[in-house]
């Protein structure tokens, strides 16, 4: 491209400044050191897309578009700094109402926002631009130059509000919401309270800030957040008709019901931004933050706070047990092995899982879990080595379907107390689970407290249905039915 501007006689500020009205993500790239000085900029395919979408705007092609972003992959300084920047040097006269939930954010970006259109290097495109007959140059208007609130000679503006805060006198071309809830908040909010919460900002969001359109039917509206409740602006916004969603989650998940097609993952897990978020620092924010905030946030794929079939509250202190597992066994009446087997191990499919549940009365305690994505050569090793490691398991149930009837076949004259498990007669899935909740209703599940592995089966537990993978809730509700009370048979049901 800018062999063919030189070719006009332009100079080199004006091919510059050509170059960069033409492409935000180039943009960016060349106001970086205003916004972020000292710091080096790592560039990955994520932040063009974005990029690309929020032009897509600018251009009128995208009305309404939601992006679910994972923190600290610069959605902030994309959306609220450089964007409205960018679009200036094109159409000095857009006006755009900028909303977060946080006064300290909003000012922050328009502050950084500010810097870029005052600075030298910017002034010198817009007079490039003006010289190649783009009008007359502009600079920001001396009498309406603050951080929450500045305008340029064109009559463009750009306008800071908080969330649920008042939106009065202005009206904008589109209206932009950078994380209308606090993260934190909702995190660690009173379920109900939070649940109210999300209520008042679609509220705000549908009554008070559509209004302050110039024009509803041309109007854009853009909102960009992680995903933090199932009843979030995000969650309602891209349901509806005409939205789109451009999802990116930390670990591709191509079963996402938002999953953007144009995503060039192609193994599920493969890692978005691997440059600043390898797969160890990605372990180590799961750690912190816990499976079910890890899979809101990063994952884009909240469960409800009080679970949905099983409820949180219903685990209570006193169901996560910190004996030995070993030592509990011992004191157990039954020990047994469930498995749930994939159709196959391509890394598409379901992962397997093996559980190892004990029996002491009405309780029943987990006591060992493997799970991964396995082929059946690899379904069989897993269940050879959970044998040998828990012998006391005297009867090893498996799923009768995918690869459970080879694992079956194969190794029912190796191990003993091999047993195939037709679930069908039992209900569907969901009928099932439903027999599984009452068990974990009335106290007598518990799971380890120290194990890695709980908390990720705990929160496939209170995410079903509506989670990806349901292996966890298939062991457990196999291991139900197999323990569940059974009526004395009189000696009368047997006659013919």
């Amino acid at each position: 491209m800018a062999t063919e501007l030189l070719s006009l006689g332009l100079t080199w500020v004006q091919i510059e400044a050509e170059l960069v009205r033409r492409d935000l993500a180039e943009f960016v790239r060349r106001v970086w050191s205003i916004v972020e000085p000292g710091a080096a900029l790592i560039w990955s395919w994520h932040l063009d897309a974005v990029c690309e979408h929020l032009a897509a705007v600018t251009r009128g092609e995208l009305q309404n578009l939601v992006i679910n972003i994972p923190p600290g992959h610069m959605k902030s300084l994309l959306v609220s700094v450089c964007w409205p920047a960018w679009e200036w040097l094109s159409r000095p006269e857009e006006r755009t109402i900028f909303s977060s939930h946080s006064d300290d954010v909003i000012l922050r970006d328009s502050v950084r926002c500010r810097l870029i259109v005052e600075s030298d290097r910017y002034q010198r495109w817009v007079a490039a631009l003006a010289g190649q007959g783009g009008g007359a140059p502009w600079g920001l208007a001396r009498d309406q130059n603050a951080k929450s609130y500045f305008e340029n000679t064109q009559r463009g503006f750009r306008q800071c509000v908080t969330v649920k805060g008042k939106v009065t006198g202005k009206r904008g071309d589109k209206l932009v919401c950078d994380d209308p809830v606090d993260v934190g908040d909702t995190i660690r909010g009173d379920p109900s309270r939070v649940a109210e919460r999300m209520s008042e900002v679609l509220h705000w969001w549908d009554k008070v800030m559509s209004s302050r359109l110039n024009d509803k039917r041309t109007g854009r509206r853009v909102l960009i957040m992680q995903r933090v409740h199932t009843e979030d602006l995000a969650g309602v916004l891209a349901e509806r008709a005409g939205w789109t969603v451009l999802c990116l989650p930390t670990e591709y998940d191509p079963t996402h019901p938002h999953a953007w097609g144009g995503d060039p993952r192609t193994a599920p897990g493969e890692l978005l931004f691997p440059a600043m978020f390898p797969a160890e620092v990605v372990a180590g924010i799961k750690e912190e933050l816990g499976a079910a905030d890890y899979a809101a946030q990063h994952e884009q794929r909240p469960s409800p706070k009080g679970g949905q079939l099983f409820q949180r509250d219903w685990m209570r202190d006193r169901n996560r047990y910190r004996a030995d597992p070993r030592d509990l066994a011992a004191s157990c009446d039954e020990v047994a092995i469930f498995m749930d087997c994939a159709f196959k191990g391509k890394k598409s499919n379901d992962p397997v899982a093996l559980h190892v549940w004990g029996r002491r009365g009405a309780d029943r305690f987990l006591l060992d879990r493997v799970h991964g994505r396995m082929g059946i050569v690899a379904s069989r090793q897993a269940l050879r080595d959970l044998a040998a490691k828990w012998p006391e398991a005297t009867a090893k149930l498996i799923e009768d379907k995918a690869n459970g009837p080879a694992v079956v076949e194969e190794l029912g004259a190796e191990l003993q107390g091999i047993i195939a498990f037709n679930p069908d007669p039992f209900g569907d899935k969901y009928a099932r689970a439903e027999v599984a909740a009452l068990t974990m209703e009335a106290g007598n599940l518990h799971v380890p407290l120290n194990a890695p592995w709980a908390s990720e089966v705990l929160e496939e537990w209170f995410g079903f249905p509506g989670r990806p993978h349901d292996e966890d809730v298939d062991c457990l509700s196999m291991m139900n039915l197999r323990w569940r009370p059974r009526r004395k048979r009189n000696i009368w049901d047997t006659l013919p």
